[in-house]
């Protein structure tokens, strides 16, 4: 039986989004916690490299929709994955915390350009009716990522961070290409229909009716509604602090708490676990609600992970223990990209 090339597409971006998450998402605390014992840099300026990853992407996000326009999802993300691994390459062989910025441009370059973006904007086009779940599926990637942070602390305690950055410029590249050549930007470029039904189709097999066109919007149009200004400031606010935590986290258990480097990554690992289940739960709930009140929750839950982080040292919030990890993760962490393909899926359907 022939596989909707769509589900090809999200399953190829979903492996990119793992590569992304356990070499360099989930990793960055690994690499502030080693370069800052063994360099003495201070962290402040260590953080610096995730918050420039961020400037990055808004100083990059307008040039990006119009590259992908005019060159097409694949070339982004093909160049975006040689850029990352020359990023790599680079952040291996740094001596001065100037190196280390210089490799963080690189990185953030490539992982701007063969990240979330381009592959969602190529994946919107290939689904209609089962749009959110395409979505969260691509999004799995992102919290299996950090199933792998304690192989790359343990990477690093026994082979060092220059050999494990350069193996995954190494990785990056021999898996990331053939996974960028899965990319397709609409499904007619390859003699497909959206969903892979029938043009024609307006109830499928299970009896539900095909979705009403949405209205398409300008960017000039976008940008004077309040849901586009909404969207992004809430999602915005969300990843700032998720990234806050995912880079200091480690840093944080290893020397404020005692444990080792890879005991410290395996609080990510429960953590991005509760994401996972997240994930899941918004590709069942993304297709069936509405999606404002979906995404609503999400940032609702993720309010209140936060305020349970601000609790007291003794509640054991940061220990690697699973019962807790897994409580704070379900609502913190995992709550921005819980719901990237709720507001991906309001962004599209207006």
């Amino acid at each position: 039986m022939k596989i909707f090339h769509g589900w090809r597409l999200a399953a190829a971006g979903s492996s990119i989004h793992f590569l992304h998450s356990a070499l360099l998402l989930q990793a960055f605390g690994a690499y502030v916690a080693v370069l800052s014992e063994e360099r003495g840099w201070s962290k402040t300026a260590l953080a610096g490299g995730a918050a420039l990853q961020s400037i990055e992407g808004a100083v990059l996000g307008p040039v990006l929709g119009w590259m992908v326009d005019r060159f097409g999802p694949r070339v982004m993300v093909q160049g975006g994955i040689v850029v990352l691994s020359l990023g790599f390459v680079a952040l291996s062989q740094l001596d001065s915390p100037g190196g280390f910025y210089g490799a963080m441009v690189l990185i953030a370059i490539g992982a701007s350009f063969s990240g979330y973006f381009p592959l969602s904007v190529a994946l919107v086009h290939w689904f209609k009716r089962w749009r959110a779940r395409a979505l969260s599926l691509m999004s799995l990637g992102l919290a299996a990522g950090g199933i792998a942070a304690p192989l790359v602390g343990w990477a690093m305690q026994t082979y060092g961070w220059r050999n494990v950055a350069l193996g995954s410029a190494v990785i990056i590249l021999c898996v990331g290409l053939p996974l960028a050549s899965v990319v397709r930007n609409k499904p007619a470029d390859i003699g497909e229909t959206p969903d892979g039904l029938p043009p024609a189709a307006a109830v499928d097999a299970a009896g539900v009716a095909a979705p009403p066109a949405g209205r398409e919007f300008t960017a000039a149009e976008a940008l004077r509604t309040r849901a586009f200004w909404l969207l992004g400031l809430g999602h915005g606010f969300a990843l700032l602090v998720v990234a806050a935590v995912n880079v200091h986290a480690i840093s944080h258990i290893k020397e404020g708490l005692g444990y080792s480097l890879a005991q410290a990554a395996l609080v990510i690992t429960v953590m991005t676990l509760a994401q996972a289940g997240g994930v899941l739960l918004g590709a069942l709930m993304g297709d069936r609600w509405n999606k404002r009140y979906v995404a609503a929750g999400c940032m609702l839950a993720h309010m209140l992970g936060l305020l349970a982080l601000t609790g007291p040292r003794t509640s054991g919030c940061w220990a690697p223990s699973p019962c807790c990890t897994a409580r704070h993760g379900g609502c913190a962490a995992p709550s921005c990209r819980r719901c990237a393909p709720t507001t991906s899926g309001c962004r599209r359907s207006g």
